[in-house]
């Protein structure tokens, strides 16, 4: 190969600034060296000084633009976040549940294990912004939010679906490991507590609705609807409860 396609290869894997020391002046060399992107083109004789002028100059730009491009990648990554995740408490927001759910469904129908989905939603939530304050109801429901993301795996898919109403994605969860999961979260949502001025709201507790694939549906949508259902039951029937959807439906106090 000549000396432009050996820069070729040479920028394409290592990544490093480009100075040509070259005889060729002709229209058609200048074309093809551009293609490679060079810092700088510098035709024989030259002297050390224009040598020298053009290394640092090549090392120059060539650092602004990895400082560029790693500010452009830090840049897209929060552009990225900012769009899946809910700004009040870190969670998932519902337009990125929507896309995961997607692909959970179609492997679990691929590999046949059982999903779960647990959506809850605080108990008398109005009655903590009117009393305490919409400070307190924020901070309740960024603590809320943590302790959602300690108590469950990884792999788990956590979101805020709006207000006060979480939704808990459970790969490989069958309905008993969910309705676990649940009463687990009920206990350790108890100990959370809400304070201004000396007053005290205790404790504070939440409802929840289950539905599961096979079970309720083969749609991510199906069983989003499912599990609604089940948690306006256990609205209905009192609060404070677990309802699992219709064909397995019964209450836990």
């Amino acid at each position: 190969m000549d000396g432009i396609e050996a820069a070729r290869h040479i920028t394409g894997q290592l990544r490093i600034p480009l100075i040509y020391l070259t005889a060729h002046s002709d229209a058609h060399t200048l074309g093809r060296a551009k293609l490679t992107e060079p810092c700088g083109y510098i035709l024989k004789p030259f002297n050390d000084r224009d040598l020298s002028v053009a290394i640092e100059m090549g090392i120059y730009n060539h650092k602004n633009l990895v400082e560029r491009a790693k500010l452009d990648t830090m840049l897209i990554e929060r552009l990225r976040n900012q769009a899946l995740r809910d700004p009040l408490t870190g969670l998932y927001n519902r337009w990125h549940l929507e896309e995961e759910l997607d692909r959970e469904f179609s492997r679990a129908r691929r590999t046949h294990i059982p999903f779960a989905l647990n959506l809850l939603d605080v108990d008398h939530f109005k009655r903590i912004n009117d009393q305490f304050g919409h400070h307190a109801g924020d901070r309740f429901l960024r603590e809320l939010a943590m302790l959602l993301l300690r108590l469950f795996r990884t792999e788990d898919l956590v979101c805020r679906m709006g207000g006060d109403e979480m939704l808990i994605a459970l790969p490989g969860t069958d309905l008993h490991g969910a309705e676990r999961c649940g009463n687990r979260l009920r206990t350790k949502i108890r100990e959370l507590r809400v304070e201004r001025d000396g007053l005290r709201l205790d404790p504070v507790t939440v409802s929840m609705g289950i539905a599961g694939f096979p079970e309720h549906g083969s749609t991510a949508e199906t069983l989003l609807q499912r599990a609604d259902e089940a948690l306006y039951d256990a609205k209905t029937r009192g609060r404070d409860q677990i309802v699992i959807a219709a064909r397995h439906r019964h209450a836990i106090t």
